[in-house]
């Protein structure tokens, strides 16, 4: 269940177009890519 793609994507705080690279995106935890779309969520701090 994991693994379910709409699962990863309720996880993502954030997204972009697969054409644009935001500065921000290195600094997040990249979940899954859907279409054109790449969702991200927040590293876990611990």
């Amino acid at each position: 269940m994991a693994d379910d793609p709409a699962i990863r994507m309720l996880q993502a705080v954030n997204y972009h177009a697969d054409y644009v690279t935001p500065g921000w995106a290195k600094t997040m935890k990249r979940l899954i890519r859907i279409g054109h779309h790449i969702f991200y969520s927040r590293y876990s701090e611990g």
